[in-house]
């Protein structure tokens, strides 16, 4: 889905009620279109305040504050308190890190995803080709719900 889709469909959450702004930039527009990065800033920094939109949107979405936190300096990830896990979207995909069993629960009860992992226990999480049920934002929410049930131990083997 294309980046307008998110800012039609999820308007009111793309920007902090804060936001002075109201800028949009990317890295690398033509290879990660949906990497879109609000900027409450003159220019894009690390340091600066700025976040990612699709992270944010979901963050918005998630609400309750006490467990999802997100920094607002260059495009932090979701902070999961309670399973001391992140989660946050770049080049094109979730990427989340936890210490969690999450790839086995996502073999046995996702299909539809895409898994990989690295040596860093950071693992990349996408649909795959040709799956359009649900849209990023969707995804994210069930990534974050599979890691609450994870932490809680209420997910099948």
């Amino acid at each position: 889905m294309h980046w307008k889709y998110y800012l039609a469909k999820y308007r009111s959450r793309c920007f902090r009620e804060y936001a002075r702004y109201g800028i949009g930039v990317w890295d690398n527009r033509n290879e990660y279109p949906l990497d879109l990065i609000m900027l409450n800033s003159s220019q894009h920094s690390e340091g600066n305040l700025e976040w990612m939109m699709l992270t944010n949107i979901l963050w918005t979405i998630l609400g309750n504050n006490n467990v999802y936190k997100l920094d607002d300096h260059g495009c932090s990830p979701i902070v999961i308190t309670a399973s001391a896990s992140s989660i946050g979207f770049s080049k094109g995909k979730w990427k989340v890190e936890t210490e969690l069993d999450i790839v086995s629960k996502v073999h046995n009860n996702h299909p539809d995803w895409l898994i990989t992992c690295d040596e860093n226990h950071y693992y990349t999480i996408d649909f795959v080709e040709g799956y359009e049920e649900q849209d990023y934002i969707e995804l994210g929410q069930s990534i974050v719900s599979l890691l609450d049930q994870i932490q809680q131990g209420s997910v099948n083997q």
